[in-house]
């Protein structure tokens, strides 16, 4: 069985390109609606420029906090920050954008591993959006699937919408059953993701009579479940053939499980808050270091003390010379006896 990944990456749009769309098919991401920008304002699109400013590659983000974008790391990786411009929602209904301040991508993330870790990318932006109030929280947790628990989710992109290159910037949207394990992805035996699993959702795979899933573009976007961030768009997997295409069946999206690398997006944004934790950690070990020299000075002392109760027990001790002479000195003592009771020897 040959196995085909590829990253939900990299649409490139002439700037001629920008006010058109192709949508073959009704409503996709593939076969997807139109999401309502109002419920998710936080949803952005990055636009990544060529340096002649000619083309772009698309992908999408969630704003997590005023300033932070969540996205993947393939969307950033090798990129200039300086040709990097997000835009509230659509670019093609909104020309507002922001600039990159500062990108941080995870430090496990390789491009040129086979294997897909640490996909996962923190934007800061240089100012915040001015009609966005509303940002989402990260949520998740392992045990939430556990016993194959399947979550209804929604995943939101800006990117293609069929396999015929259909490109979707104005946003869509997709219900899909999420779910997460060691035996939840189709490929759970593959090099890709044995030994990596913790860090991924998978959702439901496309068949023949589900054509669901997201699409090149719509990388980095949110997988949202109980109203919460739970994941970010990051691959695909072909699961039975041999080609490879959007919105077509065998195919199974798997996204940046966010819970996995939630200390390290808090530690990113707060970075006070990991310097008091490294702080407080240190403090707690020298803390258990003190009490254990304490430990065994005490027991040092208390092995000293009865070392001491033993020789003073020695010290008044009869030695056995002793009791020998006095022995030898009784045998030897004359035993007087008053015979006729007169007192006299």
């Amino acid at each position: 069985m040959k196995i085909i990944i590829i990253l939900l990456l990299s649409i490139k749009k002439t700037l001629s390109e920008l006010n058109s769309t192709n949508n073959i098919d009704k409503g996709l991401i593939a076969n997807g609606e139109i999401y309502d920008p109002s419920e998710f304002p936080y949803v952005v699109t990055i636009h990544s420029y060529s340096p002649d400013l000619k083309t772009y590659s698309l992908c999408t983000g969630t704003l997590i906090k005023e300033l932070y974008v969540l996205t993947a790391a393939h969307c950033v990786h090798g990129k200039s920050i300086r040709l990097i411009k997000v835009y509230q929602g659509s670019a093609i209904r909104n020309n507002f954008f922001r600039n990159v301040k500062v990108a941080y991508i995870h430090k496990t993330y390789d491009p040129e591993s086979k294997i897909v870790r640490g996909d996962i990318s923190l934007f800061k932006l240089d100012g915040s959006f001015p009609n966005v109030n509303k940002y989402i929280d990260i949520g998740g947790k392992p045990e939430e699937f556990a016993n194959h628990t399947a979550l209804t989710c929604t995943c939101i992109g800006f990117g293609r919408t069929d396999s015929s290159g259909g490109e979707g910037d104005i946003g869509y949207m997709i219900k899909t059953k999420i779910r997460h394990g060691q035996f939840d992805c189709k490929m759970y035996q593959s090099f890709i993701i044995k030994d990596t699993w913790p860090q991924y959702l998978c959702s439901e795979p496309t068949t023949p009579n589900y054509i669901k899933m997201s699409c090149v573009g719509d990388s980095g976007g949110p997988v949202i479940c109980n109203n919460k961030l739970y994941g970010v768009c990051s691959f695909y997997l072909n699961y039975n053939r041999s080609d490879l295409a959007c919105g077509v069946p065998y195919m199974q999206d798997v996204q940046t499980f966010v819970n996995y690398f939630s200390t390290w997006i808090n530690d990113t944004m707060y970075p006070e808050r990991k310097k008091k934790r490294e702080e407080d950690k240190k403090k707690e070990e020298e803390k258990k270091e003190e009490e254990e020299k304490e430990k065994k000075k005490k027991k040092k002392k208390k092995k000293k003390k009865k070392k001491e109760k033993k020789n003073y027990g020695n010290l008044i001790k009869p030695h056995h010379l002793f009791l020998t002479s006095l022995t030898i000195l009784l045998y030897c003592i004359p035993v007087f006896v008053d015979i006729d009771g007169s007192g006299r020897i």
